[in-house]
């Protein structure tokens, strides 16, 4: 995906790109008002490598009236996301993960990127991780919450590693934890 601008797009999960088993490249592209009714407002991948660069997430919700929601942007299981000068802003999940939902083995390396007001009610303002590793380098987590559980900006459980370097976190706020 290349220089590609995607926006307005409603589905069940991944509501402009859902993928499994495959390699996905978003370069200079922006997504914009995507919303899913579960997993993945604007991109549900299984068994993939996901690689962002230079790309625009902006306004992107994954909501379910009394649903559970997962991954505002980004919903992953057992794949890989990298995430190169990119920005997630505005984005929301009712559950967990506002930004980027990543479980089962899941590895997200976040390089130059920027996570600016996301939010969820259950972990993970920005990034909610589950078995599986995250690098963060140089990269920005501003105002993003956890409107009542905790980790406002990253929450990570069961057998994650967590490798910060050369970041920033500033405002991020959960009810609890974090």
């Amino acid at each position: 995906v290349n220089n590609k601008d995607s926006s307005s797009n409603n589905g069940c999960g991944g509501a402009a790109i859902h993928s499994t088993n495959c390699t996905l490249d978003i370069v200079n592209s922006k997504f914009i008002n995507n919303s899913a009714d579960y997993y993945g407002g604007t991109i549900y991948v299984s068994q993939s490598n996901i690689t962002s660069i230079h790309s625009q997430f902006v306004n992107n919700f994954a909501k379910n009236n009394g649903g559970e929601t997962k991954g505002g942007v980004i919903y992953a299981s057992n794949s890989n996301i990298t995430s190169i000068d990119s920005q997630f802003i505005n984005s929301f999940a009712s559950k967990y993960g506002g930004a980027i939902y990543a479980v089962e083995s899941t590895n997200i390396t976040s390089i130059d990127s920027k996570f600016i007001n996301n939010s969820d009610s259950s972990g993970g303002g920005a990034i909610y991780a589950s078995k599986g590793n995250i690098k963060i380098n140089n990269s920005t987590f501003v105002n993003n919450t956890d409107s009542s559980s905790s980790g406002g900006a990253v929450i990570y459980s069961n057998s994650v590693t967590l490798d910060i370097i050369n970041s920033k976190f500033i405002n991020n706020s959960a009810n609890y934890y974090g």
